[in-house]
This record gives structure tokens, sequence and C-alpha cells, in this order.
């Protein structure tokens, strides 16, 4: 690393603490909602399993009988005002964002889509008469307060330096501020919890469990019947395919369809949260006919950023879940940290405006 990336690199890190020691000095005001919050959040630059994470808690939840919902900014989203996303639901990517329509879809709960979190959350307590939100990808949305933080740790965050030259928004000092950690490991990883377990207890005694994205369903996907045709997971069937997506660390797909068996001829990525265009489409098509593949495979969240009523022949599409390991234990430990247990305030009658 060179001098002035070392030295940018010092001054973003001055910048984040002074704006953490705001908080907690009560310097910066912090804006509170009625019922509950947990933070869904990570340190690094996407790619960490944020929303997979907020699906499975969201659904564990919702069995457990709470009415929960999730809070989101809708990153790359084109609207501005509130949307409010209730299963099933038909608001287009451009207006909610490609996430919280994932998550509305998967979860089944409702997904308040703002970017100020705390009128969305006062909406959401409105309308729903919200017991707890999930507040996605809110570590460091810190003037929303909140009763728990449930931070997400990938392999490279534990070598990896601060922006600009890394992809770390804090270092992992800020883990001091988790209620529980999830470790996510790599497809790789032989024995994925020793060692970065050594590491992370360096820096915050939260309980820490072990995490992986795993597939949940692998779908046909047709312009005239949406997701309809269910495969199996395993076995795979014995012919090429060409994978393509639009993730922040698309290694950790491709890792996935070759533990699962996928014989991938081609690889394409695009920027996370890309909305495709017809020509490129065509180019993928093209590209795979080239390499002789019969099929094209993607994510769910890439499915959502698909034109309008243009999709390639023998299209798959990966549903992608969390499975946390003590599950159940991280549910009561959040419950604790939340006083779950104790009688909720009366929801507000009306929704706010929201502040400029």
């Amino acid at each position: 690393m060179s001098v002035v990336s070392r030295a940018l690199g010092r001054i973003y890190g001055a910048g984040v603490a002074w704006r953490n020691r705001g908080y907690e000095q009560n310097r910066r005001r912090l804006y509170r909602l009625a019922a509950p919050v947990v933070s869904v959040g990570n340190l690094s630059l996407g790619g960490s399993g944020k929303t997979p994470a907020v699906i499975t808690l969201a659904s564990a939840w919702r069995t457990r009988g709470l009415q929960v919902d999730v809070l989101s900014r809708g990153y790359g989203r084109a609207a501005s005002d509130l949307v409010v996303l209730a299963f099933p639901d038909d608001t287009s990517t451009r207006q909610a964002g490609d996430e919280p329509r994932l998550i509305a879809r998967r979860a089944a709960v409702p997904v308040v889509v703002h970017a100020d979190r705390w009128y969305a959350g006062h909406a959401a307590e409105a309308r729903f008469h919200s017991q707890l939100h999930l507040l996605d990808d809110g570590f460091q949305h810190r003037r929303l307060a909140r009763q728990a933080d449930v931070v997400l740790v990938h392999p490279h965050d534990l070598s990896d330096g601060l922006l600009p030259f890394g992809r770390m928004r804090e270092p992992l000092a800020a883990l001091a501020r988790a209620t529980a950690v999830l470790y996510l490991p790599d497809e790789k990883d032989a024995d994925p919890v020793d060692e970065p377990e050594k590491i992370l207890r360096r820096y915050t005694s939260a309980p820490l469990f072990t995490a992986r994205k795993i597939p949940v369903a692998i779908r046909r996907f047709g312009a005239a019947a949406g997701l309809d045709d269910r495969l199996p997971v395993s076995p795979v069937p014995d012919f090429p395919v060409m994978a393509f997506c639009a993730l922040a660390r698309p290694d950790s797909f491709w890792q996935m369809l070759d533990h699962m068996g996928w014989k991938l001829a081609v690889r394409q990525s695009f920027r996370d949260h890309h909305r495709y265009r017809a020509g490129e489409l065509r180019q993928l098509f093209l590209q795979g006919l080239y390499h002789q593949v019969k099929a094209w495979i993607t994510t769910e969240k890439d499915m959502l950023n698909l034109p309008a009523g243009i999709v390639l022949p023998q299209m798959l599409v990966v549903e992608m879940g969390l499975e946390i390991s003590g599950l159940e234990a991280l549910l009561d430990h959040l419950e604790a940290a939340c006083g779950i247990s104790h009688p909720f305030p009366r929801p507000l009658d009306h929704a706010p405006e929201a502040r400029t």
C-alpha cells in the first residue's frame, strides 16, 4: 500500500470515528420508534448476505407470531417517495429497489421504503401496528436508535482495509457495538470458525453464529408464467450453463453453483444492482450460444432487474437463503435485547410528515 493510500485510509477512518463518537457522546441526535428495532448490517461494501439474513430473520419472527416489518432505503431506486410493499406486491423495481422487492416476496412481511428510516418506521407502526422493525443495512445508519445490531462478517473483512482502497466501511473495532455476529465462511473454507473466532474475539464479546448462503429453490423463469416450474436443488442437470449476476461479490455465486455441481461454461458479472437492458440480454444469449450452453442461470435479485417481458430461453433462477447455525438461540438473544416480553406501546394514529 502506498503512502497516499495509507494517508487516505487514516483520514477516512478518523472521519468514521469522529461521527461515531458524536452518537456515543450524545452530540448527534438519535430518533426513536415506539417498537424495538433490530439492525442487520455489515462492515464492508455489499455482498455479505444482508438480504438473505433479513429474509431469514423476518420469516422466523413472523412464524413466532410477531408483527414484523422491514425498513429499507431502497438503494438505487428512481423514486424518492414513501413506498410500502405488502406481499404480494406489484411495485416496480424502479419504484422500490430490487432488494426491498425481494424481501417482500420471500419473507411475506411488509417492507417500507424511504430514505428517512424513522419516517418509514412511524408509517409502518401506524399501518401495520408493528411489534418489531428490522432495519436493513442499518449498522452505519446510526441516527435511528436500535435495541440490537446483527453484524455480518465475511472472511475478506478480517484482512481488508478501509475505504477508499479497501472495501471496509468501518474497522473491525466497530464490532464492539454488535449484539450478535454472523460469520459467513466461503464454500472453500474447510474449518470456518476456529481461526476467525480468535480474530473476532479481539473486538467483540457478542455471541458468534455461523451462517451460510444456500440455494433454497431453482425455478424456470418465463415471460408468460413468471417463476413457475420448480426444479430439484440436487442433483443438477448434466449440461453446460451460462451464469450471470449483478452482485457485490459475484464469486460467492460462482462458488455456490460450483459446489452444487453445475457445469459453468461461461460466467458474466455486472455491477451490483445493475438493471439489465434488452441489448445486454441479447449479448448474453449470443455469448451462451457460442459456448453451446443449454441454459442461462442467475439469481432471484437479478431476475427482478430484467426488462419487462424479455427473458432468455431456458432461463433458471436460483432463490438463495441463509442457513444460520443456532437460529432459535439467536432469535431468543435478540428478543431479550429488545425486551420483547414486555407490552408494546400503542401504535401511532397516523404517520408523521417526512423531515426535510
